[in-house]
């Protein structure tokens, strides 16, 4: 049987089809010795399926040519013996059991996963944990068998998050038409996607492709349930979603259920409002989308230390993500973005900044802002902070990513940096690649298969180094890439290294050496830390009654004469804070003015001007308490990212303000530097 690792396998080789054993154990976190007995298990199924197995030489995976293609077709057409489902088990039970009116015994669950007895005892007792905190229960009875009683919206809502969740697997439709199966059901999926997909267009409205799957399966589900056991349920939902989407809503609504009620109207409505991409919907929601937009960009700029160049341009992308974005966040819609984990963890610090400035801002309306929903603005602004400008345009590329606009603009921020002279198109929709010539690009790169003619490149949105050195020998293949691109494959490592010493735990160095590698890449980690800049002869004190351009002039002081930075990047601080008002204010009484690198930033520095004297930086607005402001950090990066560690580590110490009191009262850099210092380590604690 093919369980999560092996499938995992399969689509990392059929992704790149030049990765060797070590390469494949480093991305999949095992060892080889594992891989090749998943391997074995793997062969008699592919060959049943397929016609052909796989084979390992010299450390390399030997596949058919056409491997890729036929196995990212075929492989929904396995059988349910070739499956054991390992993760997502109590999402199946869970969504099965919903679409069941049916008698549900211990064997009708011990069959549709294949389990003993005992091991769905163990799983049904997880599927009553997650019911009781949505305070639904799930119990057995002789007359019924396994049933949920409770509240039918939170029964809905419970299934669409978990239907979400199931659907992040690479086998999701998969194990969706085997639940649909074993309750009987001759699964009708495609015919209402075609249905679907008419309404949409004729409505002229655009989805997230990735999210219209669930949408449809999600509705296609609750209509199945709805001809067995059609409960009443009630929507809890702050306002009224109906009135921009009525239409669409009513047509969506007769497709899917024989009658249905306004309630199903609303929550039909709000699903199709948080699945939209690239529409604004200030009429709907109460409140100017465009105003929100903007408070965003302030706000994550200023946390950030970055002022963006291209303001307009980014106004207008994030605008596109808020009104959807909103909608999910408003009517508590689970967005469950797959790369959620591996943003927070490679981009932390962004991740962190970008957080503070959103949590605030979406509390003011009353409502809860996900890490998830987190995640995907801080890939919108990553995508930005690495986009720089292409000179040479030898090669042409398309990014095809349905996932939408955030996924697009990391997945391109990421290939920019991989083939920096190369021109690159994004694409949103499949679609969209009829309409261009074939002489208009080159290469595709694409978050999921398609059919074309030119060289495909099917990615994840988020590379780690192994994938990111793969990526760049398969295209090297095919293209001439200009620059210097050096690809180090392990094994080169491993036996560079094998010349000169005695390697003691092999899996071990391999393991170090990729963390190593991947931390050699140019990511939105953050770089230097606010202890390794802020030094002793950067911070100095004021007992002078100063203005605010005064005091920004004598705290950028210590860095113009380490000719961190030159007198014109004064001046564009003074400008930057005339334009933008009392925004570099980050907390009560602490101000971090900055401007953009090219204004005269010579290398990474901060310093900090102590005033034993309030400095007001209201700027001309309504004097607030806030805006007395008594210590000030002169910020000026060289460039988007490297500075972003520092700031995570200040914003976390402002985010108190006894702290802030604390650093108030140091009376000399020594002393000042010891209690950041301090602050820092607690914070980490």
């Amino acid at each position: 049987m093919l369980n999560q690792l092996s499938i995992d396998l399969l689509e990392l080789i059929s992704r790149h089809s030049d990765i060797d054993l070590d390469e494949a154990a480093a991305v999949l976190e095992t060892n080889k010795k594992r891989l090749i007995s998943e391997v074995d298990k793997i062969n008699p199924i592919l060959f049943k399926q397929f016609g052909f197995s796989i084979n390992i030489k010299n450390n390399k995976f030997s596949l058919p040519k056409d491997f890729k293609e036929r196995w990212l077709m075929s492989r929904l057409d396995l059988s349910r013996e070739d499956i054991f489902l390992v993760q997502d088990r109590t999402s199946v039970i869970i969504i099965y059991s919903f679409l069941n009116s049916n008698f549900i015994s211990n064997y009708h669950l011990q069959e549709l996963l294949g389990l003993s007895k005992n091991s769905i005892l163990n799983e049904v007792r997880q599927v009553k944990k997650i019911c009781l905190k949505n305070g639904i229960s799930y119990k057995y009875s002789r007359a019924e068998g396994y049933d949920f009683k409770g509240d039918e919206f939170s029964l809905v809502s419970l299934v669409e998050e978990h239907l979400n969740q199931l659907l992040l697997s690479s086998i999701g439709e998969w194990v969706l038409e085997i639940i649909l199966s074993n309750s009987g059901i001759d699964s009708e999926f495609l015919w209402y996607c075609k249905q679907f997909e008419t309404i949409i267009q004729e409505e002229n409205i655009s989805i997230v492709p990735s999210r219209k799957k669930a949408l449809i399966w999600l509705f296609y589900i609750i209509s199945l349930r709805k001809q067995k056991c059609n409960n009443d349920w009630k929507t809890n939902f702050p306002t009224n979603p109906l009135s921009s989407m009525k239409e669409v809503a009513n047509r969506v609504a007769k497709l899917f259920f024989i009658s249905y009620t306004y309630n199903e109207l609303l929550f039909i409505s709000s699903r199709i409002l948080g699945s939209l991409d690239g529409m604004c919907l200030p009429e709907l929601t109460g409140v100017s989308l465009e105003y929100l937009t903007h408070k965003i960009i302030r706000e994550v700029s200023n946390l950030i230390g970055v002022t963006f160049s291209e303001d307009e341009k980014i106004h207008h992308s994030l605008l596109q993500h808020v009104g959807p974005a909103y909608i999910r966040i408003k009517y508590d819609i689970p967005l469950n973005f797959p790369f959620s984990d591996e943003i927070t963890m490679q981009y932390g610090a962004l991740f962190s900044q970008v957080k503070r400035g959103l949590v605030p801002l979406f509390e003011k309306e009353k409502l809860n802002i996900s890490d998830e929903e987190i995640s995907l603005f801080t890939v919108h602004f990553g995508g930005y902070l690495n986009n720089h400008s292409v000179k040479y345009r030898a090669i042409r590329a398309l990014v095809v990513c349905p996932n939408g606009i955030s996924s697009s603009l990391i997945l391109t921020s990421t290939l920019k940096k991989l083939f920096p002279k190369f021109e690159f198109k994004k694409i949103h929709q499949i679609s969209e690649i009829k309409n261009l010539a074939t002489d208009e690009f080159d290469l595709i790169f694409s978050t999921t298969m398609l059919e074309t003619i030119k060289p495909l490149y099917v990615v994840r949105p988020i590379l780690d180094y192994v994938e990111s050195q793969l990526l760049i020998r398969e295209v090297s293949k095919e293209f001439e890439i200009p620059g210097n691109h050096l690809s180090y494959k392990l094994e080169d490592i491993i036996s560079t290294v094998e010349k000169y010493a005695d390697i003691k735990d092999l899996d071990k160095l391999k393991s170090e050496l990729v963390n190593l590698l991947d931390n050699q890449k140019t990511t939105l980690r953050g770089g230097a830390t606010l202890s390794s800049l802020l030094k002793e002869e950067f911070v100095r004190f004021s007992d002078e009654n100063l203005t605010w351009q005064q005091a920004i002039e004598l705290a950028s002081q210590p860095l113009i004469e380490n000719k961190n930075i030159e007198e014109s990047y004064v001046e564009a601080m003074i400008d930057s804070a005339l334009k933008s008002g009392p925004y570099i204010v980050l907390a009560p009484g602490v101000a971090v003015p900055h401007a953009r690198p090219e204004t005269g930033v010579n290398k990474l520095g901060i310093s900090l001007l102590s005033c034993s004297q309030p400095v007001d930086f209201s700027m001309g607005e309504e004097v607030d308490d806030d805006n007395q402001v008594s210590l000030i950090f002169v910020l000026a990066a060289e460039d988007n990212t490297n500075h972003l560690t520092a700031l995570q580590q200040l914003s976390m110490i402002l985010e108190d303000d006894a702290n802030v009191s604390i650093l108030k009262k140091c009376g000399n850099a020594r002393l000042m530097l010891d209690e950041i210092n301090k602050l820092i380590k607690k914070g980490d604690e």
